[in-house]
């Protein structure tokens, strides 16, 4: 094999798992140890920061301010996948939140703590309803088996391309 092939070979390598990396970076979620949370803005509790269908990337940060824009999880809610997405009102001198949608009249009843708290909203992305079958758990798998077949093409042609690289140095020879 050429010194050409082989770069090539090993740049294609290279651009695989650092996709890879990526796409396991961005799909490890704050509640599993990760650093950010997607969540996909459900009623009118946010508006006009945010509307329902809204994606939202809160990141995980150490500490959060008065004004802050949170998703976090209040244990009282049955629903797992359910966050709530308000604005941080007042930190209490215990250090729970009080939270409040910018379209509500009243304080919510929930009191989260830091470890509560997946992130701050640092991005949105408006896409309407789109954005819930983005989220959705099986649009996710359906993705990751084609990145998966489409990756699985790329070494089968690529090891293919080697092995008609040798056959022809070989005829050469």
């Amino acid at each position: 094999m050429t010194k050409s092939g082989v770069a090539r070979v090993v740049l294609v390598r290279i651009l695989q798992y650092s996709g890879l990396l990526a796409l396991a970076f961005v799909l490890f979620p704050s509640q599993w140890g990760g650093f950010f949370q997607t969540t996909v803005v459900s009623g009118t509790s946010m508006l006009p920061t945010y509307e329902s269908h809204d994606i939202v990337i809160a990141f995980k940060t150490s500490s959060y301010t008065v004004g802050d824009v949170i998703v976090y999880h209040p244990e009282e809610l049955d629903c797992e996948r359910c966050n709530v997405v308000h604005r941080v009102v007042k930190i209490e001198s215990d250090g729970t939140f009080r939270t409040k949608g910018d379209n509500n009249p009243n304080i919510d009843v929930w009191h989260p703590t830091s470890s509560d708290v997946y992130g701050k909203v640092i991005q949105k992305i408006h896409i309407g309803a789109v954005g819930v079958i983005l989220l959705s758990p099986s649009m996710w798998i359906f993705f990751l088996c084609t990145v998966g077949v489409f990756w699985l093409l790329i070494y089968i042609r690529e090891t293919l391309s080697v092995e008609r690289a040798r056959a022809n140095e070989d005829k050469e020879e």
